[in-house]
């Protein structure tokens, strides 16, 4: 396959990852703080989830920037861009996961 297709599937891979990963933090913070109809199951995250928006936001920026700059940067280095390509479709089906449990429960409570 040619290496422009890999550019091109990893370079929507990581902005779709990235874009999930913020819309998860906002249905979450959402349902939690405005709906409370949402709960934080991952230990590591409740204390980062009862931020406040204002400070909890840009953390989350930076929560997504560092490790999809890591994956940018593991793309140029990774000499089976079909094998990367493969791992990213993984790593976005696992965040898909809590933002459906999360979006569900939002349609549940509103409906």
């Amino acid at each position: 396959m040619d290496i422009n297709l890999y550019y091109k599937k990893a370079k929507k891979l990581l902005f779709l990852l990235a874009m999930l990963m913020l819309l998860d933090y906002l249905i979450t913070y959402f349902g939690l703080h405005i709906l409370q109809c949402v709960i934080e199951a991952n230990p590591l995250m409740i204390k980062f989830m009862n931020l406040p928006f204002y400070i909890g936001l840009p953390i989350r920026f930076i929560m997504i920037i560092l490790p999809i700059s890591l994956l940018w940067l593991a793309y140029y280095l990774f000499d089976n861009k079909k094998r990367f390509i493969t791992i990213l479709r993984f790593m976005f089906i696992i965040e898909i996961v809590p933002f459906v449990f999360h979006g569900f429960w939002i349609y549940s409570y509103l409906t």
